[in-house]
């Protein structure tokens, strides 16, 4: 009896051993089961490919889309920066665009080879060959190095052709062909896009008033011992060897006190006349006007521009164009005004029909298309290359 319950009872422990050993066994093929069919979480899969399916609907950009640098301009025309200094400086700035990626179908690859849709508001977008500002400033000095001097016989068709290929080779610089680079997680694709030298359309409004005549201000004879006369960097001309230097350049302001513009309004047919007092200078622009100290001129054209509703306090016409460019004329005497002259103040008004709006509703005169939301750093840089040269010449010599 002894014997049969010890054998029972080593059996009973054969048995036990023999069941934890089969589900010791069993837990180790699953654990390779599982190992085969799912990565553990420190194994999870990873994005190994990006692949564009469908490339973004934008991919022309314009100066529009610029993001502007934080860039200091006068340095330009710092007299005592040095072609290192200015290239240091710019070379800190790189193009950046408001890159849109709307449109674009972009698929992920995993490690275990399933893929997947992407959503692009997922995806980081950024130039991978922007231009260098500091490449552009290095260019402009060394277009500088190899430019001809600038002569009095120097036709007006060779100058031109100067700032021609000396802008060719800006704007080959800048409108260009870019990459895009687009990342998500640790995979990154490419696509290319373009970056060209287009304004927006800003469509014209219609003019609602036409100028039916403009009468000369009081003063329209003016002399060397009455007139301030000012050269290219808006310094007083003194009579100076320095002042003398620009004597092509100088130019005065013809006060404005008794100016007096009629105007049509072409809707309602109404006229209407605005007579200024001299003070108005933050309404009205009175352009200036090149002459020489020592040369007599006369018949000097002068424009005047502003927004009619302005002058007469009216409210903006959001349909129609209120603003009106019109003409007088003033003359400039080096030897004082002749008898002749000094009792008539008032035979150079001139009437002047409308032209298209010249200035801003403040009086500033707009130059080419407007410019809305444009990079002003990239545009000045490039649009004051042939001038950045003229002026460093000129501080140099």
């Amino acid at each position: 009896m002894i014997f049969i319950f010890q054998e029972e009872k080593f059996m009973k422990r054969v048995l036990s051993l023999a069941i934890v050993l089969m589900l010791a066994f069993s837990c180790v093929f699953t654990a390779f089961a599982q190992t085969d069919d799912t990565a553990s979480p420190d194994e999870a899969k990873k994005v190994t490919e990006l692949k564009i399916t469908k490339l973004p609907d934008k991919l022309t950009y314009t100066s529009e889309d610029v993001i502007e640098p934080d860039i200091d301009l006068s340095k330009i025309a710092d007299e005592n920066a040095t072609e290192e200094s200015l290239i240091k400086y710019f070379s800190q700035f790189n193009l950046e665009l408001k890159l849109d990626l709307t449109g674009m179908e972009i698929e992920a690859v995993y490690s275990d080879g399933t893929t997947e849709k992407v959503d692009a508001k997922d995806c980081k977008a950024e130039l991978a060959d922007p231009f260098n500002y500091g490449e552009v400033i290095k260019a402009l000095i060394e277009s500088e190095k190899n430019m001809p001097d600038f002569t009095e016989d120097m036709t007006e068709d060779e100058f031109k052709k100067i700032v021609s290929e000396l802008n060719s080779k800006l704007y080959g610089m800048i409108y260009r062909e870019y990459t895009v680079n687009v990342s998500y997680q640790d995979a990154q694709t490419s696509y290319k896009i373009n970056f060209k030298n287009i304004w927006p359309d800003v469509p014209e409004l219609d003019d609602r008033y036409e100028v039916v005549s403009v009468k000369a201000p009081e003063k329209v004879n003016y002399t060397k011992a009455d007139t301030d006369f000012f050269y290219e960097a808006d310094m007083p001309y003194d009579g100076s060897p320095e002042s003398k230097k620009y004597y092509d350049e100088t130019y005065f302001y013809p006060e404005f006190k008794g100016l007096e513009v009629t105007v049509k309004d072409k809707i309602t047919g109404k006229t209407y006349t605005k007579t200024f007092d001299g003070t108005e200078e933050d309404m009205v622009y009175i352009s200036s006007v090149d002459a020489r100290p020592d040369v007599t001129m006369t018949n000097l054209e002068v424009y005047v521009m502003g927004d009619v509703n302005e002058w007469l306090n009216l409210p903006e016409d959001e349909e129609y164009s209120t603003e009106v460019t019109g003409t007088f004329k003033v003359n400039y005497y080096a030897n004082g005004v002749p008898s002749k002259d000094i009792s008539s103040t008032k035979d150079t008004a001139t009437k002047d029909t409308v032209t298209k709006s010249a200035t801003g509703g403040n009086g500033t005169v707009q130059t080419g298309n407007p410019i809305t939301a444009v990079s002003v750093a990239l545009v000045m840089l490039v649009a004051s290359g042939a001038m950045f040269v003229c002026y460093r010449r000129k501080i140099e010599k």
